[in-house]
């Protein structure tokens, strides 16, 4: 079906690129050596998006004690790599968050990002779980969060053909994703990776995005961080966490499981933690 992949493509095309300073920020860290000064100085330099950032930081979502009044105090209490994911949220969510084409016409916008947050929380959750490096948590709830953007160009480049997916995935019980391959010749991770791509975005973000599916494909240098995404995203939809689209009924690898060193009881235990997150988290939908 070229005339699809053509469509789709041309969609792509049109999402807006992400704006200069978050590309800089971007750019700066991922030399390794970068320092908060370095970062401080790309994101001083555009009042907005300190604004948004220090939004984001003295949220319910971190419970910091005190006030942050500045990006440099706020990359000493959180480190590089929250503060740059933080800057890439605010840039990322408004062009997504209400859709690339301002409305959405198939996907139910609460439901999807409810399921996102849910996902990128419970990922987080289980980060801190196997006790990863507090430096990378965030990378965990940034990866469930943007894990499914490649929905978002299929909800508006093939709007009335992905609700006939979306409708047969929940009429067959069968993998939205399988569909998707099947009826359309191509999946959202696939479009998902493009978007990646050309906000050049993180390797491991990437990785993510279109491994969600089948994390045992992905680089093993990002195996954790997938397969924490992958188990999140499957737990919310199991617990109907905000609505992604897909109808079908699906378990959890317990291989994948084994290799977090996670039990589903302990997803279990920590539902009603992760629906507190999720509200504390909703901040990040309100970043514009």
């Amino acid at each position: 079906m070229p005339e699809l992949i053509e469509k789709i493509l041309r969609n792509i095309d049109e999402v807006p690129s992400l704006p200069i300073s978050v590309s800089k920020i971007l750019e700066v860290t991922k030399n390794p050596n970068a320092s908060p000064n370095d970062l401080n100085k790309v994101i001083s330099l555009d009042p907005i998006l300190t604004g948004k950032v220090l939004k984001l930081v003295n949220s319910a979502y971190y419970s910091i004690s005190t006030k942050v009044n500045s990006i440099v105090k706020a990359i000493i209490l959180l480190g590089v790599n929250t503060i740059r994911n933080l800057a890439l949220t605010t840039a990322v969510v408004p062009i997504v968050g209400t859709g690339v084409k301002k409305s959405w016409l198939v996907l139910n916008v609460n439901g999807f990002w409810k399921h996102s947050i849910g996902t990128g929380v419970t990922a987080k959750m289980i980060a801190k779980h196997a006790g990863i490096d507090k430096k990378v948590l965030e990378e965990y709830f940034i990866g469930g969060l943007l894990h499914d953007i490649g929905k978002v160009i299929l909800d508006h480049a093939l709007n009335e053909k992905y609700s006939d997916v979306i409708q047969k995935s929940a009429k067959e019980n069968k993998s939205l994703i399988e569909l998707e391959d099947e009826l359309l010749d191509i999946n959202h991770a696939k479009i998902g990776k493009l978007l990646a791509e050309k906000w050049d975005l993180s390797p491991e973000l990437s990785e993510v995005i279109n491994f969600h599916h089948n994390p045992k494909e992905c680089n093993p240098d990002f195996k954790h961080l997938v397969y924490a995404v992958a188990v999140a995203n499957i737990f919310c939809q199991q617990k109907k966490i905000g609505s992604s689209g897909n109808m079908s009924d699906i378990s959890i690898d317990e291989e994948i499981l084994s290799f977090l060193k996670l039990r589903e009881e302990d997803l279990n235990e920590w539902e009603k933690t992760i629906s507190e997150e999720i509200n504390k988290a909703s901040i990040f939908m309100n970043v514009q």
